[in-house]
């Protein structure tokens, strides 16, 4: 930082001094100025000392001093005071002095956005409100000067002292009471203006002034995106009213609307200054009037009322099947809904969806939903639920037949039944789901011997379910050998197999029939392998030897999964470890019956209910047979309140 000095000059037998450029007097020990950091005032306080010692010397010395770079950075951190107030609110707080105003009080300077209009409104203590024109001028980096004629104390002059760019001290000064002044703190107000009002609730309290509206109570101010409004008196003796309004953002903090009233008249301007993004004070004007009002706003906005983007639909089912009703809609949260029957109110069915279970034929009928907000309720469509009394049994008429095949041939199986429809099935191996077999008919492709057994499949509708008898498959061994064995231009030996898909097999090489050794092994792919023995180029001569097939390993639960007791509410798990030739498949099965989806070795049920007590098992399968898991007993006891 470099500190310059001025000059020194003596008149008359006397000496001037003059000031550097900091504005202090030479001579004179300055004071820290605000926002300066104060180790500052040392060194300043040195700088002046020299300078008196250098007076004291000679009166008549006229010099300039070189200007002295110091070594240490002095940092200035002057906040910064607006160009303009353009209509923001500014709060303050009487510290000290008693006039112009009481000697103590909070109050509110309401600066118009488009005249020098301004209003005072009283937030506490004794100070009456009251009107005037003002004028604002920066008079610094961190100083302001608000010049103001108020209708009640005369000519008014506050000089402002930015701390914060938002808030500071001031000393207010009257012309018309010479020597009377006060001092205090003030904040200007900061909060966003929103660029637009159409849709927003304005809630208007009155808190100072006869004109245009009543000298107390509340109104609603209701703008829409047309440019109309609606004013609803809330309290006090207003008159309801409507009109056209304009609303300008003036600046980043405040808003000016300009709107014709059907009672009051035109040239009505709210200038809105805003303390929060929804909160603020309002200074309301007439053009070519002398007369004012002040007041305290908040806005919101309005909820959307719910609409029904999906109606529920119809349905026909047959009796004791389970049906689910269920309605998509958007709207301000939180939305609340209440299904109906031909309609009454459902008790208790107060969610989005709607499911029956086990339904008789009493309850078809007609099922709608109302869902409802803030802003209001809309019914949805009826949807109608048609239950049809239990069909026919299913019947088979035609038994899967038994087969015996060689390894390697595909298989069919197949099934006729008769009763109502829709006719469901499921075919099973060794008493055991199949996953997918949901057809009529079982195609097996390429079997092998491991998929020997007893094949049955259910056939059910509504009304039934009916086993059919079981249809042996027996698969008989692909003889395996030596296809061909060939010398190749290399020296080496390709060696053509034939095999049963999916089996181990592995080959061994001698030169003597006595000494073998293990040239490697495979898993069959399809029923001709060839593999190739590159050593045999040593050999003039060379005997081959196939082993096999051996089969996968089936799986073996060795850890069984556990019985638990639980609470409505809880998450409840279970788990199964198996070995055995990969991949592992499971799947879950509640009171017998699998559960869709839950083919892990872990089953996760989040939040349970009492209607998920029961039994639970898992079936362990890969190609090589299934095993199943011991029960595992679930209890789930009512939750707390």
């Amino acid at each position: 930082m470099v500190l310059a000095v001025g000059e020194l000059g003596c008149v008359d037998g006397g000496c001037g001094i003059s000031a550097d450029e900091d504005g202090f007097p030479y001579g004179q020990l300055p004071v820290a100025q605000v926002g300066q950091p104060s180790r500052d005032a040392p060194r300043r306080n040195e700088h002046h000392l020299l300078r008196m010692k250098r007076l004291l010397l000679s009166r008549h010395l006229s010099f300039i001093a070189a200007a002295v770079s110091l070594a240490v950075p002095v940092f200035w951190a002057h906040a910064q005071s607006p160009t303009v107030i353009q209509g923001r609110t500014i709060q303050l707080t009487i510290a000290s002095g008693t006039s112009p105003f009481a000697s103590s009080g909070v109050y509110r300077f309401l600066p118009s956005g488009v005249d020098s209009v301004y209003a005072l409104v009283p937030i506490s203590g004794s100070i009456a409100a009251s009107i005037g024109t003002h004028t604002y001028s920066k008079t610094g980096a961190d100083t302001a000067r608000l010049s103001m004629v108020d209708s009640g104390a005369g000519g008014l002059t506050a000089n402002c002292t930015f701390n914060t760019p938002s808030s500071g001290t001031y000393t207010l000064t009257s012309t018309a009471s010479p020597g009377g002044s006060q001092a205090g703190t003030f904040v200007l107000y900061a909060g966003a203006s929103p660029t637009s009002l159409a849709g927003i609730t304005v809630i208007v309290t009155i808190t100072s002034g006869e004109f245009p509206f009543a000298t107390w109570g509340s109104y609603r101010f209701l703008p829409t995106a047309s440019g109309t409004y609606n004013l609803i008196i809330l309290s006090g003796t207003g008159q309801n009213s409507s009109g056209t309004y304009s609303y300008s953002q003036n600046s980043a903090y405040t808003g000016v609307v300009s709107f014709n009233d059907s009672i009051v008249g035109q040239g009505l301007t709210y200038q809105l200054s805003f303390d929060t993004p929804t909160t603020g004070t309002v200074f309301l004007h007439k053009s070519g009037s002398t007369g004012y009002q002040t007041g305290v706003f908040s806005m919101t906005t309005p909820a959307v009322p719910p609409s029904i983007t999906t109606n529920p639909l119809s349905q026909t089912v047959s009796v004791g099947a389970n049906v689910t009703f269920s309605v998509n809609v958007s709207g301000t949260a939180p939305l609340s809904y209440q299904w109906q029957r031909n309609g009454a109110n459902l008790t208790g069915e107060t969610n989005s969806t709607l499911t029956l279970r086990t339904v008789a034929s009493s309850q078809a009928g007609s099922y709608a939903v109302v869902v409802s907000n803030a802003a209001g309720s809309v019914p949805s469509l009826p949807a109608t639920l048609t239950v049809n009394p239990v069909g026919v049994a299913p019947s088979i008429t035609t038994q899967p037949k038994g087969q015996t095949v060689s390894a390697g041939s595909s298989v069919t199986f197949s099934v006729s039944a008769t009763g109502t429809a829709p006719l469901n099935y499921q075919w099973q191996k060794n008493g055991v789901n199949i996953v997918g077999a949901t057809n009529s008919i079982l195609a097996l492709n390429a079997v092998t011997s491991d998929q020997a057994g007893n094949y049955t499949v259910i056939v059910s509708n509504a009304a039934s379910s009916v086993p059919s008898q079981a249809a042996v498959l027996s698969v008989t061994a692909r003889s395996s050998r030596f296809q061909s064995i060939r010398m190749l231009g290399d020296g080496s030996a390709e060696l053509t197999l034939e095999v049963e898909t999916g089996r181990s097999y592995s080959i061994d090489a001698s030169t003597d029939l006595k000494n073998w050794s293990e040239l490697g092994g495979f898993l069959s792919t399809d029923t001709v392998r060839k593999e190739l023995d590159t050593s045999a180029k040593a050999s003039v001569r060379r005997y081959y030897r196939l082993r096999g097939p051996s089969g996968p390993t089936a799986p073996t639960i060795t850890r069984q999964p556990q019985s638990q007791d639980a609470t409505a509410g809880d998450t409840v798990t279970f788990t199964v470890e198996a070995t055995g030739t990969l991949p592992l498949s499971y799947q879950w099965r509640h009171n017998g019956v699998d559960l869709a989806g839950k083919t892990g070795a872990a089953l996760t049920l989040a939040r349970v209910v009492r209607g998920q007590a029961g039994n639970y098992t898992v079936v362990v399968r890969n190609s090589a047979g299934s095993v199943v898991s011991d029960i595992a007993a679930l209890t789930v006891e009512p939750g707390g309140n």
